[in-house]
């Protein structure tokens, strides 16, 4: 969802979007001014929390451990990117950090926005005065806000511990010492000199220090590694330990950072076996901190037990901080503004006075972002100190049911996907809502009587000037840059998902193919979409002998395609064809129609309305099961005489499953009837200028609704 130019409930200028698996586009960005208007005034926008260059610890799919800025998290998680990051549970009445499944990212701009930086012993934070912190309470994890911190009665909720079992098997102890030597002294230089008419690099890892006994060992773990030795320069009574290559100045720089504020642990460190993790500790605090009361003739542990650390990178802290929570040493984080650098001590390591809070009162201009996770919580980087997200009716475990939204009034635009009712435990949020819209009549009239809610019907919309069908010379244009000329061009646009039931759509393709020798299927998809890919649709393609048959647009996942472009991709089609087991509107469907493309698509959820209703396509039959109008029964009665045709999925909604060879029989009947395809492409235009155009229909609808 954008939302330009608008205030929200604080007065401050937002422009809201949202990232993630859950999450749908909700408006369109052409609504008109006094529906943006309208919106400020009668939306809660749950959304406050930390400030942009605050820090997660984040996990990807091939368990790859880094620490993120919102921004950077953002930025990856809006090109398709998944991750999980730490939350905080409960267990055994110890406080446990372990890996919870990132849903959902957003953001929104404020100006001279309030925000707490409050700063404890254990770690620290910053954040809006409306974000939610953690604390413990009867034994359980309970929220409370920052203005509990002013009067220094609050803790800050963080992990005793970390369950972290992605160990990396092997020999790191090289690696150990030489990055934490780079880490504590060591910097990167590309050194331009005149070399006659051109320009020559030196590019220099150098590491510095007094004690050249220690720089011999950071030499020798070097010569081990990369099979260099390195030499030396002097100034003064500082050595320099020098190492030459451009590739390895490369590498540096992106696994380890260049410049004190920006260094930071690699990745592959956070998966490492414990000795090798408390050596690369025991280098950097060598190097750029100091131990107490101890000597190499103490154990490792025992020695790391007692030191303190200082740096102004806060990426490097944070990375400290999460070995030793690892590791099991406690320790304490003090911030030096001053110098906007940590210390970090051994909690063993000092006696002073440290459980002071701190609460700074700041006045903050730039971008807020939040997360949903899979538990509800995710902890600040800088001691990963616990925060609840609070960001939009995240599932439907309940705890959108226990907040307050007064004065504001809560609107929820909802799709409804499967028959069943809605999914399990969803009907409690709606009964919550003050205004809850159903996306279809579908919806509309599941949850009436299913779940007994009386609920509006306002469907999705298009703009009909941007999606329409072109002229004969454009359309054949198009064609022939996929290399379509001349052939029956069945179109599908979906994403390889489990939903979208697309190995029907290749088996239906099959039959087809029989009957249809210039018969092609055209897919609008990802064939490698790394995010919810159910079937390998390749090999699918070779198992179904398709090879030949099958032609795919080139689009990738998450990276996105502009409305005048998708309009292109429709006018290729001679018709539009979606196995799916259930939509909750299905707005491909209505850019086909817009398009004048018949479509053929699963007779359950929404195709009635879309499509039937208006002639202007075909449904498909369930398997197993006889023609049946949803508009004609009682849902419930529906979904019992559809029952030979469906299975049940997540959340308890039942999924239709097409009768292929029924499929097959309605594009060929199409592919035999240029005329009906003519007929019901003018139809389909029809039906959407008068029902789903959003400049004269769907927007009008949303006005008289929020007025």
């Amino acid at each position: 969802m954008t939302l330009n130019k608008a205030t929200i409930y604080d007065g401050t200028e937002i422009n809201f979007k949202i990232y993630g698996e859950l999450q749908h586009t909700y408006f369109k960005d052409s609504m008109s001014d006094i529906l943006k208007e309208i919106m400020a005034d009668r939306f809660i926008i749950l959304l406050d929390s930390l400030t942009e260059d605050r820090m997660v610890f984040v996990k990807n799919m091939q368990n790859k451990v880094d620490v993120l800025t919102f921004k950077e998290l953002y930025d990856k998680m809006i090109k398709g990117d998944e991750f999980y990051t730490l939350g905080l549970e409960l267990i055994k009445g110890k406080e446990i950090a372990e890996w919870t499944k990132i849903r959902s990212i957003g953001r929104r701009y404020v100006s001279n926005h309030e925000i707490y930086k409050i700063n404890q012993k254990h770690g620290e934070t910053q954040v809006t005065k409306q974000h939610s912190l953690l604390q413990i309470e009867d034994n359980n994890i309970k929220k409370i806000t920052p203005d509990d911190f002013l009067n220094n009665e609050k803790w800050f909720l963080y992990p005793k511990k970390i369950k972290h079992n992605n160990r990396t098997y092997g020999d790191f102890i090289d690696k150990a010492r030489f990055y934490g030597a780079y880490l504590s002294e060591g910097c990167l230089s590309r050194h331009k000199r005149k070399c006659g008419k051109y320009f020559c690099y030196n590019n220099q890892i150098i590491i510095s220090g007094k004690d050249k006994q220690w720089l011999e060992k950071i030499r020798s773990s070097f010569y081990n590694l990369f099979g260099k030795k390195g030499s030396y320069s002097r100034s003064g009574d500082v050595y320099n330990l020098v190492f030459y290559g451009e590739e390895l100045i490369t590498e540096f720089e992106k696994k380890l950072g260049k410049g004190f504020k920006n260094k930071k642990i690699p990745s592959e460190v956070y998966n490492w076996a414990s000795k090798y993790q408390m050596e690369f500790l025991k280098v950097l605090i060598e190097g750029d901190g100091h131990f107490y009361k101890t000597t190499n003739k103490h154990t490792l542990y025992k020695r790391i037990s007692k030191f303190g650390y200082t740096s102004s990178s806060h990426k490097l802290i944070a990375g400290v901080s999460f070995l030793l929570r690892l590791n099991n040493i406690h320790h304490t984080i003090h911030y030096r503004k001053e110098k906007d650098s940590y210390s970090i001590f051994s909690s063993v390591a000092t006696k002073s006075k440290v459980g002071t809070t701190k609460v700074e009162d700041k006045k903050y201009t730039g971008y807020i972002y939040d997360i949903t996770t899979d538990n509800s919580t995710f902890c600040d980087a800088i001691g990963l100190v616990g925060v609840h997200n609070t960001f939009m009716l995240h599932g439907a475990n309940g705890w959108f049911l226990n907040i307050d939204t007064s004065p504001a009034r809560t609107l929820f635009w909802f799709p409804t996907d499967g028959g069943g009712g809605l999914p399990s435990g969803c009907q409690n949020i709606l009964k919550k809502i003050d205004k809850p819209v159903a996306m279809s009549k579908f919806g509309q009239k599941q949850v009436k009587e299913y779940h007994d809610l009386n609920v509006d019907h306002i469907p999705h919309g298009l703009d009909t000037k941007l999606f329409y069908k072109m002229s004969d010379e454009e359309r054949l244009k198009l064609r022939r840059k996929y290399g379509l000329e001349g052939k029956f061009v069945i179109g599908v646009v979906a994403r390889n998902q489990p939903r979208k039931h697309l190995d029907r759509t290749l088996k239906a393709m099959r039959l087809v193919a029989d009957k249809i020798p210039n018969a092609v299927l055209f897919f609008h998809l990802d064939a490698d979409d790394p995010a919810q890919p159910l079937w390998k649709i390749r090999s699918l393609i070779m198992k179904f002998g398709l090879e030949n048959r099958c032609i795919f647009s080139g689009m990738k996942a998450h990276i996105g395609i502009k409305d005048k472009d998708m309009k292109n991709i429709y006018n290729v089609m001679d018709c539009f064809f979606l196995s799916t087991s259930g939509e909750g509107f299905g707005v491909p469907i209505i850019e086909a129609l817009a398009c004048e493309v018949p479509v053929v698509a699963t007779s359950y959820t929404t195709t009635p309305e879309l499509v039937e209703k208006h002639k202007a396509g075909f449904g498909i039959r369930l398997s197993g099961v006889e023609k049946i109008d949803f508009f004609e029964l009682h849902s419930k009665e529906y979904d019992f005489k559809t029952m030979n045709g469906v299975i049940t999925g997540s959340w308890e909604v039942e999924r239709g499953i097409i009768d292929i060879n029924d499929a097959a029989d309605k594009i060929i009947q199409l592919y035999n009837d240029p005329k009906l395809i003519q007929v019901m492409g003018q139809n389909g235009r029809k039906a959407v200028m008068e029902n789903y155009d959003f400049e004269t229909k769907v927007g009008p609808a949303w006005e008289k609704l929020l007025k």
